[in-house]
């Protein structure tokens, strides 16, 4: 099964303000339409059951709402929307517990509003969990540019994450404070792309036994200047490469760094002028040498002036 939600723009459409697959979908349009071949109907809540109505509904409908506990028939392979554009009002994105989905793509731009980004407050929820076939996560650039919170949790079947792409400004979760990626033991390997998650204060990313590749663009996972921030990276027995690109900000400002037992890391590139210049605790054993330059390297200092 695969979810796919392809870049879409709206200027009028309202959408009702949480959107939560476990519990039934919800999509609201400012526009016309019921079923194909029906007459126009103004501001008409359609639900859908069943795949034959879902394959019949309008492109034009203007309240869309599949009900807890149906579409579940296993020839629903596909959830497309990429026709119905209403997704960048929602702020609570939750695929909970589905069973039969094996695949979540979400394009570029979804899930943010370009009209309100500079002037809205930062809000948003983003959870995939107990979904056991899934086995990819992509995500587009600036999708979910302003949301707070991602959590993904209990998917044991997730070999690979997405979060934008490097070298392109992804700017995915900006305002996300905690990002923790722990215990899911299919993972083989995650790319965060430039910009994106560039105000944590708790990243951790240890505990996943397959994982053997971590690819962050240019100021991906940076840290907000906090005493308390902290960066544990860890547990990762297959790990061979972990890799930024140059200019990058990325790893400056966590206070507490915690890294621990990366043996067979070999490929490790990241910007010495940045990477962990503002640690005031370093805990670390079973690291590789290629670590020490820039463990090594004093830290930075804000209020230096040129």
């Amino acid at each position: 099964m695969f979810l796919t939600l392809i870049p879409i723009h709206m200027k009028i459409g309202v959408l009702k303000e949480s959107t939560e697959l476990f519990d039934g979908w919800y999509v609201k349009r400012a526009r016309r339409g019921v079923m194909e071949g029906e007459l126009d109907v103004e501001d008409l809540r359609v639900e859908v059951h069943t795949w034959d109505e879902w394959k019949n509904v309008s492109k034009e409908v203007t309240d869309l709402v599949i009900p807890s506990n149906c579409c579940n028939e296993e020839g629903f392979k596909m959830f497309d929307v990429s026709e119905l554009t209403c997704f960048e009002n929602v702020k609570d994105v939750r695929l909970t517990g589905l069973k039969w989905l094996e695949s979540v793509v979400i394009g570029e731009k979804s899930f943010t509003n370009e009209d309100t980004r500079l002037d809205s407050r930062p809000s948003g929820d983003f959870y995939l969990q107990s979904c056991g076939r899934v086995k990819e996560l992509k995500i587009g650039c600036q999708s979910f540019y302003d949301f707070t919170t991602i959590m993904i949790d209990d998917m044991p079947s997730l070999e690979v994450i997405e979060i934008g792409e490097v070298n392109k400004v992804s700017a995915n979760f900006d305002y996300a404070s905690e990002f923790e990626l722990e215990d899911l033991p299919a993972l083989k390997s995650i790319t965060i792309g430039d910009e994106a998650l560039s105000q944590c204060f708790y990243v951790s990313i240890k505990d996943l036994p397959e994982l053997t590749s971590i690819q962050l663009g240019a100021s991906a996972l940076v840290f907000i200047n906090d005493d308390f921030s902290e960066l544990h990276i860890g547990n990762l027995p297959e790990l061979t490469t972990l890799t930024t690109v140059n200019n990058s900000c990325t790893f400056f400002n966590p206070r507490i760094i915690d890294l621990h037992y990366m043996p067979k890391l070999t490929n490790l590139f990241l910007d010495k002028r940045c990477a962990f210049r503002r640690k005031e605790k370093v805990n670390q054993y079973g690291i590789p040498a290629i670590f020490r330059p820039y463990l090594e390297l004093p830290n930075f200092s804000l209020s230096r002036r040129g």
